[in-house]
């Protein structure tokens, strides 16, 4: 299916779009046969239309990619007439699913929203690695909350706790026949792998971590786990079939941990999503409510969606030319700014120089695409639009560390005018340290995302945004 847009010649909703070149698309009216470039540079006016999406965890920003040694920022983003054109609409069940949420736990929308592309996003056939999405907030930040709600029925596969090594186990106690009961790869296929308490599996011993992750991450490239050991020998499951997504919740996690993930490849999407501002007001009126009945029928309503929404692990064929080129072209930015957010500046040796770690767009982008496909099908839709899209981004504009998530955010804040100085700096953070501001910026600095000035003849230090991240 192609989307079609309104023609700016004849005004009959019959022009698609055929090309595109730098800040420009090419469209075709098959009702007057008109042909015409259309700018998609951003203008100053569009924001606001675009801010009003439910999706949108912070003040929206246009999509930008570009190299620190640009002259200007390479930016992206489409005319309202277009945004309005591609939309497809949504169901009355998707509808319904969102209000009732929203009535009784607000709070848990956003993330409940999330988790349910993701659920859906096991279903598309392509999708040819597994998924995690990682929600991450302070203690009692709703995560609980979310995961009760979703209920830990089919697709949904709870483990509270677990090793990386019970995925195929090698216990020199059990015999083959027992191996096979207890080993968790085969139970999990093809389902959704909740793992709601994360926290204490990110704050392992470096090299732990790194053991456990590796082999995860060998896991969710989706072509089964094969593990050869002195007592068992060669014990593996291989094939497709053995594909799964996976849920995790966890509070902010150490940059020791990020720097090992870095190092590996994540198959994960981390998502810090919103927190709503706790006034005297409002944690009254909590204890007025009756939360435990709330939260049930908000699990009531949500599991009756997921019930008529899963057809099973690749069951549903997407056809990926019938997207708009620009929604691809949306995703690969997005990507490809995430990847610069999440580098990790290495240690340096007495001699030489360590480059900074900064992984592939592959698996992002696709992990990306995904999700924007997955939240198009929680609609009712088999293509994505421009909800789509701006959701999944959304998403992977929190998926690095907390620090740098804060700044960022901060940034996003400021429009126009991306420059932060000491004092912004540390009210983002939260703290009243210098010196820990210092450390944060100067690590972003080094990862090419930010560059520090100085204005006139003061030695006060500003840092200013990299066009084009």
């Amino acid at each position: 299916m192609v989307t079609l847009f309104e023609c700016k010649q004849c005004g009959e909703k019959r022009a698609k779009i055929t090309r595109t070149k730098n800040n420009k698309a090419f469209f075709e009216c098959d009702g007057c046969g008109e042909s015409y470039w259309e700018s998609i540079v951003p203008t100053k006016e569009v924001r606001p239309t675009v801010a009003k999406s439910s999706t949108a965890t912070s003040p929206a920003v246009p999509i930008n990619v570009g190299t620190p040694s640009e002259a200007a920022p390479n930016v992206y983003e489409l005319s309202p007439s277009v945004i309005e054109a591609s939309k497809s609409g949504e169901s009355e069940s998707f509808r319904g699913l969102k209000h009732t949420v929203q009535e009784l736990l607000p709070e848990c929308w956003l993330p409940v929203e999330a988790c349910l592309s993701l659920i859906a996003s096991r279903m598309i056939i392509d999708v040819d690695h597994c998924l995690g999405l990682i929600l991450v907030a302070p203690s009692s930040g709703s995560k609980g909350t979310t995961f009760d709600i979703l209920g830990y029925d089919s697709p949904i596969a709870k483990r509270s706790s677990f090793t990386p090594a019970s995925l195929v186990s090698h216990d020199t106690s059990k015999s083959e026949a027992q191996l096979k009961k207890i080993d968790l790869l085969p139970q999990i296929a093809g389902m959704i792998l909740l793992w709601p308490e994360m926290a204490t599996f990110f704050d392992m011993r470096r090299d732990d971590l790194a053991i456990n992750i590796a082999r995860l991450t060998e896991a969710m490239d989706g072509n089964g786990l094969a593990i050869h050991s002195g007592s068992h020998g060669l014990r593996e499951y291989r094939g497709k079939k053995y594909r799964f997504n996976m849920i995790g919740g966890t509070t902010p996690i150490p940059h020791s941990a990020w720097q090992t993930l870095g190092k590996l490849g994540s198959r994960w999407v981390f998502y810090h999503f919103p927190q709503p501002e706790r006034t005297l007001e409002s944690e009254t009126a909590k204890l007025r409510g009756n939360f435990p009945a709330r939260k049930e029928e908000a699990h009531q309503h949500t599991a009756e969606f997921i019930h008529n929404l899963w057809t099973g692990m690749d069951s549903i064929e997407w056809d990926r030319e019938a997207d708009n080129e620009i929604w691809h072209m949306y995703v690969a930015l997005s990507a490809m700014a995430m990847v610069k957010w999440r580098a990790m500046a290495r240690t340096q040796d007495t001699t030489g120089y360590n480059p900074v770690d900064e992984e592939a767009t592959n698996r992002l982008r696709e992990s990306v695409y995904a999700l924007a496909r997955g939240h198009a099908l929680i609609r009712g839709n088999t293509q994505v639009d421009f909800d789509d899209i701006l959701f999944a981004h959304d998403i992977n504009s929190t998926n690095m560390p907390t620090d740098r998530h804060l700044i960022y955010q901060a940034y996003t804040k400021l429009g126009e005018e991306p420059e932060l100085s000491l004092q912004d700096v540390k009210q983002a953070l939260h703290t009243e340290n210098y010196d820990v501001a210092h450390r944060v910026m100067r690590n972003l600095v080094d990862i090419k995302v930010v560059k520090e000035i100085t204005h006139g003849r003061s030695s006060r230090p500003y840092w200013l945004r990299v066009e084009g991240f």
